[in-house]
């Protein structure tokens, strides 16, 4: 019994490094400095019902079918001083991040790991600096 839960303990670590090693690495799009040139790109890349693009509380553009929660609820927690937030409601997680002026309200039924969360903050970020602000 003391080798089969020594075995398990072994296997337990080694599935923990192998999730440190993950966390640290870039996956090989983000080394070479994609940056999605739409909502429709983020909706694909996240498969995600709804992607909307925000500024202040109004939606100026979106892709998808309807957010499926309370648009007031997201309005509300726009205004909270938080760059990234996950709201769980009507079995849908919505992904709010905030980047200078400009929020991307993100709605999926698959909840993000950590990694997927981040992923989506730096792509924003990307996408406003680089695709939106020399547009306009």
């Amino acid at each position: 019994m003391d080798v089969i839960i020594s075995k398990i303990n072994e296997l337990k670590d080694y599935i923990n490094q192998l999730e440190r090693q993950c966390l640290v690495q870039n996956p090989p799009f983000i080394q070479m400095g994609y940056v999605p040139s739409s909502l429709s790109e983020f909706k694909e890349l996240f498969r995600a019902s709804f992607v909307g693009l925000m500024k202040g509380s109004d939606i100026i553009e979106y892709t998808g079918g309807e957010l499926g929660v309370n648009e007031e609820l997201v309005r509300s927690a726009i205004n909270y001083n938080t760059d990234f937030m996950v709201i769980y409601s009507g079995n849908k997680y919505i992904y709010l991040v905030k980047h200078n002026d400009y929020s991307l309200v993100l709605s999926t039924e698959e909840y993000l790991d950590s990694v997927s969360s981040g992923l989506i903050r730096l792509l924003f970020r990307r996408f406003i600096d680089e695709v939106l602000k020399p547009q306009g």
